[in-house]
């Protein structure tokens, strides 16, 4: 009897030994596998994100310069500071020297069936320079609307279009994407019109083709503050539209020529001096940020607004055009290479 109990106890002594062996062991592992999770994590929400923006930013300036240089080659100086000298006697002689042998008109069917001043207006419109640069952004952006009024439940849509910073779907290339994406007639038109209305002194400035850049620069370099705020705050969003890039147009603007004259869309008639309209534009969003409202993303507009600045007072308009003549000299060795 003795010996049996202590085979007894021997035998659960040995279990619990084992049970606690097992639960360590799982632990270990469940720890283990935390720990890959949160790299993994880490890797999607920050890294992927950051390495994105950083290759769309130096990617883009970097085309758009081999752009402007193979389409005007004779034009020695292709950087981007170089454009600001210009600007100023371009937009004196604007209207100027324009050529109105090749001026579109609307079809004469259609001139019939329209009210004078209609065609005058269209005809203004489909000849503006304007037109042609940005209409492609403008069209891209209408798209994308009629696709989320059309089909908003397409999973491309929900993948791509629409930033969420704490959803395991999210993706680098939505930092991107979701610039083009509108989901109301109000977002869109209102963000439309600020193009429209910020890109021909812009395009005087930098050119199509770093407009083009600093566009798509913009758009992901606030869509990557915008979403690393919201993983730090703890708050998911659902974030899409270009209001961001817009605000980086109108801090340019406003650094370029702090006494032009800005307004706003729904009180047209009151206008207001550039640099005090960027002021009450950043402290709307500093409070927006310091009392959580929820409206408008105040993290993009702030990291628009610091763009501009960066671009104008900085040396950022410097910056970018030493980088785009190293671009230059490596894209002529390029081709010298591959011409021998």
């Amino acid at each position: 009897m003795v010996f049996a109990g202590w085979g007894r106890c021997f035998r659960i002594s040995r279990c619990r030994q084992v049970n606690r062996d097992v639960l360590f062991c799982g632990t270990v592992r469940q720890l283990h596998w935390q720990a890959q999770v949160y790299h993994t994590q880490g890797l999607k929400l920050f890294v992927e994100p950051a390495v994105f923006t950083g290759a769309i930013c130096v990617g883009s300036f970097a085309g758009a310069a081999v752009w402007r240089f193979e389409a005007r080659p004779l034009d020695q100086d292709q950087s981007l500071r170089s454009s600001l000298s210009r600007w100023m006697s371009a937009a004196k002689s604007a209207g100027s020297g324009r050529q109105q042998e090749h001026r579109w008109q609307l079809p004469p069917w259609l001139r019939s069936q329209l009210p004078i001043d209609l065609i005058i207006q269209l005809e203004m419109a489909a000849n503006d320079p304007r037109a042609k640069d940005v209409g492609a952004l403008i069209v891209s952006n209408v798209i994308i609307f009629l696709a989320w009024n059309l089909a908003p439940s397409a999973s491309i849509l929900h993948k791509f279009f629409v930033l969420r910073p704490l959803s395991a779907r999210a993706t680098a290339s939505s930092l991107l994407c979701c610039t083009f994406s509108h989901r109301s007639v109000l977002h869109l038109g209102c963000n439309m019109i600020g193009l429209w209305s910020f890109s021909q002194p812009l395009l005087q400035l930098m050119g199509k083709e770093n407009f083009l850049a600093a566009y798509l620069s913009a758009g992901a370099l606030t869509s990557l503050v915008s979403s690393f705020f919201h993983h730090a705050a703890g708050r998911d969003a659902f974030r899409l539209g270009a209001s961001g890039i817009i605000v980086a147009m109108a801090s340019t603007m406003a650094c370029l020529n702090p006494s032009a004259q800005f307004s706003i869309i729904f009180v047209p008639w009151w206008p207001i001096e550039a640099q005090q309209m960027m002021l009450a534009v950043v402290t709307m969003d500093v409070l927006g940020l310091a009392l959580g409202w929820r409206r408008f993303d105040h993290a993009a507009h702030l990291a628009g607004s610091a763009a501009g600045f960066w671009l104008v007072q900085l040396g950022g308009l410097s910056l970018i055009s030493q980088y785009q003549s190293t671009c230059l000299q490596q894209w002529r060795k390029l081709k010298e290479i591959m011409h021998q």
